[in-house]
């Protein structure tokens, strides 16, 4: 799991980047960045994020949307969490796909991640088929929440992120898919829609449009 860890975290710092920097804008306090784009399933709009290791690009091995608060939001604040997804490719692995919660400081500098997988625990390498539902993980008691870059642990639920970073300054949130590198065939695939952030919701049909 350490390896995993520091695996998608060196991946995770090009993200962060381009995601601050608003590579390609999609709806209100929405980005993309990296290897993402609007696609067709069914007759109906959604978001293919997607890792691809064997590409020549760099930009091809993460793919990911960004949640940039308007105003000042706290990591309490966070009452809704949960998109709908779809294995396209590959398998999950190497931490992702994930959401990760950027936690900043007083003066509004980057301390570090919570990360929160989807998938299933404790090892989140679902093969998954259909769409499938992550709820509102603000609510999950299980043991998806990885706090050891504010001070926790690899495995911790959200009420122990909470208690560690609750009235902390969240500075975006985004969700990534980056594990190209640890599937079979170097390539992961990620269909995602209705992607939420408290009443923030980004569609692959509002993605489509812009």
């Amino acid at each position: 799991m350490k390896t995993i860890a520091s695996r998608a975290g060196a991946v995770l710092a090009a993200a962060i980047a381009l995601a601050f920097a608003g590579t390609a804008q999609a709806a209100g306090p929405w980005t993309v960045f990296g290897n993402a784009e609007p696609v067709k399933e069914k007759g109906d709009w959604v978001v293919a994020l997607s890792s691809d290791v064997n590409s020549e690009d760099p930009d091809a091995a993460f793919g990911g949307v960004d949640f940039t608060p308007r105003k000042e939001l706290t990591f309490s604040d966070i009452k809704q969490l949960s998109a709908d997804y779809k294995l396209a490719a590959g398998a999950f692995g190497g931490g992702s796909p994930r959401f990760q919660i950027n936690i900043g400081d007083t003066d509004g500098n980057f301390v570090g991640n919570v990360f929160v997988y989807l998938g299933t625990s404790p090892n989140f390498n679902d093969a998954t088929e259909g769409w499938q539902k992550t709820g509102n993980l603000v609510r999950s008691d299980d043991l998806r929440v990885d706090t050891s870059q504010v001070g926790g642990t690899f495995y911790d639920d959200y009420a122990g992120a909470l208690e560690l970073v609750g009235d902390a300054q969240v500075l975006g949130v985004q969700l990534v898919v980056d594990g190209g590198w640890a599937v079979e065939g170097g390539v992961q695939t990620v269909l995602v829609d209705d992607v939420r952030v408290n009443n923030f919701k980004l569609t692959g049909k509002n993605f489509s449009k812009q």
